[in-house]
């Protein structure tokens, strides 16, 4: 067994799925005839593809899982903020990474190199 996908229900699947693409490169696709947004061939992931699939549901807790995210070199988390990421919590005592948010406010760690 292997994990293929990772799948984010979304308010705006094109819209978050552009960002995701903007954020994280690869290839994206929107589909027209099923309705929803895939991400693939991301550079260094090991899945197949984000899809990002449409809600009417926003966003109202906690993720029960997120993913994490290690910054290519030379760029800062207040690059991700300045694409309309939210910091969440800053590397402190207990931590060594920050917590973020995406613009429809999916939990997301970075990691520096």
């Amino acid at each position: 067994h292997r994990l293929k996908d990772v799948v984010i229900q979304a308010l705006d699947h094109a819209l978050i799925s552009d960002w995701w693409a903007d954020v994280m490169g690869g290839s994206l696709n929107h589909d027209e005839q099923y309705g929803y947004s895939h991400l693939d061939d991301i550079p260094g992931s090991t899945i197949e593809s984000f899809d990002f699939v449409p809600t009417d549901q926003p966003k109202t807790v906690k993720n029960r899982i997120h993913w994490d995210v290690e910054l290519n070199e030379g760029a800062t988390v207040d690059d991700l903020v300045a694409k309309g990421a939210s910091v969440l919590r800053v590397p402190d005592d207990v931590i060594h990474w920050t917590v973020m948010a995406d613009p429809e406010g999916n939990e997301f760690c970075v990691f520096a190199r």
